[in-house]
């Protein structure tokens, strides 16, 4: 959230998350940030692609063979970021995958993984300037 905050950027959330939103521990987390941040909560993924009918996806997936440095952006792409430890459901990618306007890329670093919240930085630097 406080990255999405800092970018300006809205932050979609889709059930089941590993959390619950409003528990106090969270509010404490995102501090004052949920103010500065368009956060959309979504019951499910298919709800969430509902909102977003003719957008193009952009899975970040450790996975892909396309480097972001490699890739051209389309107009109003949706970044996807699964969760930390296992990325996103097969299910839910192979249904993005199906839809030609919406890519697998990775970031292209020396090791396995970052945590989500570097990612998201490095995605946003990498593609909002």
């Amino acid at each position: 959230m406080r990255t999405c905050a800092c970018f300006g950027v809205p932050l979609d959330i889709i059930y089941p998350i590993g959390f619950i939103w409003d528990d106090k521990r969270i509010k404490r987390a995102h501090m004052d940030y949920d103010v500065h941040t368009d956060v959309r909560l979504h019951d499910n993924f298919d709800q969430f692609l509902q909102a977003y009918p003719a957008n193009p996806m952009i899975i970040l997936s450790t996975q892909a063979e396309t480097s972001l440095c490699d890739f051209v952006l389309p107009a109003n792409s949706i970044f996807i970021f699964g969760r930390e430890s296992d990325g996103i459901k097969p299910e839910d990618e192979q249904r993005l995958l199906s839809n030609p306007n919406s890519h697998k890329v990775r970031i292209p670093i020396q090791q396995r993984s970052l945590n989500l919240a570097v990612c998201v930085g490095v995605v946003f630097g990498m593609t909002l300037f």
